[in-house]
């Protein structure tokens, strides 16, 4: 866990930030030497993750076709 006082912190705001986001380091402000605040990094969700509902449906083969009138909208023909 690193310390920071409080000017340091507003000073390099945007180095802290990144240290916490990206290698997972929790940060605790201080002023006057007394601790004031702690930033910590949140645990990622792991239900929100790319493919986690595959499989679970199917997509209906004429997902992609153009509405009529909205090809129309567009020059095409249907």
């Amino acid at each position: 866990m690193t310390k920071v006082n409080m000017p340091r912190t507003l000073a390099e705001f945007e180095q802290l930030f990144r240290m916490i986001l990206v290698e997972g380091k929790s940060v605790v402000v201080e002023q006057d030497g007394e601790p004031v605040a702690d930033i910590t990094p949140r645990e990622r969700d792991a239900s929100r993750r790319i493919g986690i509902a595959k499989g679970k449906f199917e997509i209906p083969p004429e997902f992609d076709a153009w509405d009529g009138e909205i090809a129309g909208m567009f020059g095409e023909a249907e």
